[in-house]
Order: structure tokens, then sequence, then C-alpha cells
């Protein structure tokens, strides 16, 4: 359970940065290859990071040999 909860607050942590990113780059305090970078970096890290705390349903395996 403690895994599941780290991995909730990194997936947050990604999408903060996906935002945060170019607001920063509105604000004038990044230049736009930093915010591209930014952006790639919290969008791969959403993507591998996400699905890990998800949760997908197993399907039943005796359903399968009806």
């Amino acid at each position: 359970m403690a895994m599941r909860s780290i991995f909730q607050a990194a997936s947050w942590l990604a999408l903060t940065a996906l935002v945060g990113a170019p607001l920063a780059f509105l604000a004038g305090r990044i230049e736009s290859p930093a915010m591209k970078t930014w952006m790639l970096v919290a969008t791969v890290a959403w993507f591998v990071v996400t699905p890990l705390w998800m949760g997908r349903e197993q399907p039943d395996e005796s359903a399968a040999a009806v």
C-alpha cells in the first residue's frame, strides 16, 4: 500500500510539472527550450509512473476456460 502512495505522489508531481512549466514560461521565469525539456520529462514520468498505481483488474482465468 505504501508503494501505491509513492507512485500516486510521483504521478501528481509529474502533472504539476507538466502544467507548471508553461506557466513559468508565460511568467518569463524560464526560456522555451527549458520549458520543452521539463514538459518532455514530466510527460515521460507520468506515463511511466501512473500505470503502476492505477491498478487494473485481472481477467478471471476460469471465465476464459469456458
